[in-house]
C-alpha cells in the first residue's frame, strides 16, 4: 500500500492531555480515537479518511493528538486490530477449550462458529457492527497490499486467533497454502458483509429472529465453500 502524509511518524504533544492524571486520560484519548477512527474508515476506508477528521470526531481540539498517540495512521490501524482482537480473545479460547473437551476441533462448523460469533459483540455505540465494516474493507483493499493484521504477528492477544486459523488451515491442508488462505479470508468476507447488510436493514432490531437465521445460515454456507474439492485447472 502506498504511503500518504498520514502514515508518516509524529511526535507532537497532546495538549488535550492534562499534565495531572494524565495517564488515565490518555487512555479514554485513545479509546475515544480507536473508536472513531474504527467507524470512519469502516465507511470511507482507510486511505480516505485524514487524521485531522479523526481527532474532530473523536472530540480532539487538538488535530495532532491521532500522530501522539499512535504515531501513524498505520499505528493506528494495528491499534484497532489489537484492541479488537484483544476483545475477542477471551471468548474464542473458552470456545476452542470447549471443542476441544468434545472432540470438535475437526470439524470445520465448529471452527467458523469459533472464528465468526464473537465478532456479533463488537458494536458501536449505535449498535453497528463497525468492526465488521472495518474488517471488509481491510481484507478488499489493504490486505492484499500488505497491511498486517494482528494476527500475524505473536503475542498475547493473538494467541486463540493464531491457534484458531492454524486448525482451519489444516482442515483443509489438501489445498495449496496459497489458495487455501485465500479460501479463509473470502469466508471470512462473507461473514463482514453479511453483518454490514445486515446493519443497513436495521435487521437486528428489526427482526432478531431472522437476524440470528441469518448469521447461522451465512456461516453454514462458509463452512460449505471452505470445504470445498480442489481441482487442478
Amino acid at each position: 500500500m502506498n504511503a500518504s502524509p498520514d502514515f508518516v511518524s509524529s511526535t507532537s504533544p497532546d495538549e488535550d492531555v492534562p499534565r495531572l492524571g494524565r495517564r488515565a486520560t490518555s487512555a479514554e484519548a485513545r479509546e475515544r480515537i480507536i473508536a472513531a477512527a474504527e467507524i470512519l474508515f469502516a465507511e470511507r476506508g482507510i486511505e480516505a479518511v485524514s487524521l485531522r477528521e479523526i481527532a474532530v470526531a473523536a472530540g480532539h481540539g487538538n488535530n495532532n493528538a491521532v500522530q501522539y498517540h499512535f504515531g501513524s495512521k498505520a499505528g493506528l490501524v494495528q491499534a484497532i486490530f489489537h484492541h479488537r482482537v484483544g476483545q475477542m480473545e477471551e471468548p474464542r479460547h473458552a470456545m476452542l477449550a470447549e471443542a476441544e473437551a468434545q472432540g470438535r476441533l475437526g470439524d470445520v462448523r465448529t471452527l467458523l462458529d469459533i472464528l465468526c460469533l464473537p465478532l456479533l459483540d463488537l458494536v458501536d455505540g449505535d449498535g453497528r457492527h463497525t468492526y465488521a465494516g472495518f474488517l471488509a474493507q481491510y481484507v478488499t483493499r489493504y490486505r492484499p497490499g500488505g497491511l498486517q493484521h494482528a494476527a500475524d504477528e505473536v503475542s498475547e492477544v493473538s494467541t486463540s486467533i493464531r491457534r484458531l486459523l492454524e486448525l482451519i488451515a489444516q482442515r483443509i491442508s489438501y489445498v495449496p497454502p496459497a489458495l487455501a488462505q485465500s479460501r479463509i479470508a473470502l469466508c471470512a468476507l462473507a461473514f463482514h458483509n453479511m453483518l454490514v447488510r445486515a446493519d443497513a436493514e436495521h435487521l437486528k432490531t428489526r427482526d432478531r429472529a431472522a437476524f440470528d437465521a441469518l448469521v447461522h445460515d451465512t456461516i453454514e454456507i462458509m463452512a460449505v465453500a471452505l470445504s470445498a474439492p480442489y481441482r487442478h485447472s
